[in-house]
């Protein structure tokens, strides 16, 4: 009976020094608040190395229409006439695209025009290349192209959206504090 009442009294003890419920609660929110910040830490840190291996891999314009041909080839069965007069296009359009895009002088939406114009130009040339199954087949590649890159687009937004709607919460936590 006596070894009971020594291990009851003892958690009566414990029980005594555990910590009030706002110093609970302080707590939780700064164990909260570290996790949150070591997490911040690490986001920066990799997007940093993600930065830096991008920066590495920049291809040159030439390098850039090089893809693209090879990559137009495959999907249009291009001939090798074709592939060569494809290739000088999409220099022409790479190094004209690359220098709107490093002048500074210009304003952004003025940037924008002039890309979407050699946009054009080159389907204007591509139709006086390729054959007319070719050209369609082109269009519809570009067309599904033109719709994951707005896919793309309205799942970064809605991303953006989520993450402002939760940290919202969190720190309408910490003020109540």
């Amino acid at each position: 009976m006596t070894i009971f009442y020594l291990k009851f009294a003892q958690v009566r003890i414990e029980a005594h020094y555990l910590p009030r419920r706002n110093e609970q609660l302080k707590i939780r929110t700064m164990k909260m608040l570290n996790a949150v910040l070591v997490g911040a830490a690490l986001i920066l840190g990799a997007a940093t190395a993600t930065a830096q291996d991008h920066a590495k891999s920049k291809k040159t314009p030439i390098e850039r229409a090089e893809m693209h041909t090879n990559k137009m080839a495959k999907e249009l069965t291009l001939t090798e006439e074709q592939k060569a007069k494809v290739l000088e296009l999409n220099i022409g359009i790479a190094q004209k695209n690359d220098a709107i895009r490093n002048d500074v002088n210009m304003t952004p939406a003025l940037k924008k025009e002039s890309l979407k114009g050699n946009q054009d130009a080159r389907d204007i040339h591509m139709k006086s290349i390729l054959t007319e199954e070719q050209y369609k087949l082109y269009l519809a590649k570009k067309a599904e192209m033109q719709e994951k890159k707005e896919l793309k687009k309205e799942e970064m937004k809605k991303n953006k959206k989520a993450k402002k709607e939760t940290v919202a919460p969190a720190t309408e936590e910490l003020e109540e504090l």
